[in-house]
């Protein structure tokens, strides 16, 4: 047949074929959610199995401990990354409102 009934991959798709029903840009899946989603389904499952493993070496301050690195970095990395997502015209400083 004709060249346009041939589908397009991802990356020869126009900005109007990536839009979701709403109109809003799909973009790329976040892997921080997708590992955290797959991490909750799999509690989920070991739950209505019955299967819980022996964690009685598992000391809860280690975990906690963790938990407080992972969120540290978390959010240092988010506020590096705020940095390069501003907008190009934006103003460096803070903005102050106008004098009348």
């Amino acid at each position: 047949m004709a060249d346009h009934d041939e589908q397009q991959g991802p990356d020869e798709q126009g900005p109007d074929e990536r839009r979701g029903p709403d109109g809003t840009d799909r973009g790329r899946p976040d892997l921080v959610t997708l590992v955290a989603g797959l991490v909750s389904l799999g509690a989920a499952v070991l739950v209505l199995t019955g299967w819980a493993p022996d964690l009685s070496w598992l000391d809860p301050r280690w975990g906690l401990a963790a938990g407080a690195v992972i969120l540290g970095l978390a959010m240092l990395a988010g506020a590096l990354r705020a940095d390069r997502t501003r907008a190009p015209d934006a103003p460096d400083g803070p903005v102050t409102p106008a004098s009348s």
